[in-house]
């Protein structure tokens, strides 16, 4: 799979039954946009962390592709919120960043199945480990 196309990212969403999920939520749909001053207003989104991007979208069989993930230890997976941060990249405007060390063996998994899918190398996604800086949107 070569050239550009349009990619997917995957993403670890809380499960709608966890409290944190209608905090964050509501913070996302209601809380930020209703600042005065937010302009244009911003997307509404499900609350999540993305792990990886660059999944073509001309999979011929995505769920398939998904369902076919080995995800390890998963369950092992843990989220701890840090601190509030804002930048003026559009899907970084404002978010809450995420401790890496919880998340990195998901998200580096992740990584290697989305390179093996590419063609990519194991050192291709030890680069990519490196910039790797979890976060959580709300804007």
């Amino acid at each position: 799979m070569g050239g550009t196309y349009p990619a997917q990212s995957l993403w670890l969403v809380p499960p709608a039954t966890h409290p944190i999920h209608n905090v964050l939520s509501n913070l996302i749909t209601t809380q930020i946009p209703s600042v005065p001053g937010v302009t244009p207003l911003p997307p509404n989104f499900p609350p999540h962390i993305t792990l990886t991007t660059g999944i073509p979208q001309n999979l011929a069989d995505p769920q398939r592709w998904l369902d076919n993930i080995d995800l390890g230890n998963a369950t092992q997976t843990k989220v701890r919120l840090l601190q509030l941060d804002t930048e003026d990249r559009y899907f970084k405007k404002v978010t809450l960043r995420v401790e890496t060390a919880g998340v990195q063996g998901l998200a580096s998994r992740l990584r290697m199945v989305k390179n093996h899918l590419l063609g990519k190398s194991t050192k291709d996604a030890d680069e990519e480990g490196k910039t790797y800086s979890p976060h959580l949107s709300l804007m």
